[in-house]
């Protein structure tokens, strides 16, 4: 089972991904950078994580559109499309956004003045700014299961937020709630990890 990682663009190895400025443009990008095989049988699965779950979604049914097969789309404290919260970030400025942040955080906006900081909480603000703007036809699915997980104390994206998720699949759906809040998996990694290995050996055929 070979694993791929996709970063934002301007963190790391998401530095030769171009701006973000719409979800499904970048998916455009990574779809054409993983270079699918030519050979349609080799299963594929997909998990993203908050902001990333939208991005793997678009990138999964690009991959299907052109024929491959997906075993399985693993979703992890990501509202379901069109139940998206703060849409009101789609307008804000950067530092609207910044002054956003330290009033939800309760940190000193003076620490935002720092460049060293922005560089890399600029991109991630940016993703959520084009994200916050996403939404796709209800039509628009997946053939493949989609396992959703989340935090039970997750106030970003709640329960209610994420049961949609089983609108966006012809196959099977199931939700599955971890103790926690946004980045519960920090502390659920190994029992998470887990369970996607074995539903995708599962859906893959390969258990």
């Amino acid at each position: 089972m070979k694993r791929i990682a996709v970063q934002y663009p301007g963190q790391r190895d998401g530095a030769g991904l171009p701006p973000l400025a719409s979800v499904p443009a970048l998916a455009d990008d990574i779809f054409a950078m993983m270079k699918p095989p030519n050979r349609t049988e080799v299963p594929f699965a997909f998990f993203g994580h908050s902001m990333g779950g939208m991005l793997a979604f678009e990138v999964a049914l690009r991959f299907q559109a052109a024929g491959h097969r997906i075993a399985a789309f693993f979703v992890s404290a990501c509202s379901a499309p069109g139940h998206i919260r703060y849409k009101q970030i789609q307008g804000m400025s950067d530092r609207e956004m910044l002054n956003l942040v330290a009033q939800m955080t309760r940190t000193n906006p003076e620490f935002f003045d720092d460049e060293e900081f922005l560089v890399g909480v600029l991109p991630t603000l940016r993703a959520a700014r084009a994200i916050a703007g996403y939404d796709c036809p209800p039509e628009t699915k997946l053939s493949c299961p989609i396992y959703a997980f989340i935090g039970d104390r997750d106030w970003i994206a709640t329960q209610e937020d994420m049961k949609p998720w089983r609108d966006r699949t012809t196959g099977e759906f199931a939700l599955r709630v971890f103790p926690g809040d946004h980045f519960y998996l920090n502390n659920n990694l190994p029992e998470l990890a887990g369970e996607i290995q074995d539903r995708t050996l599962q859906w893959s055929g390969l258990a």
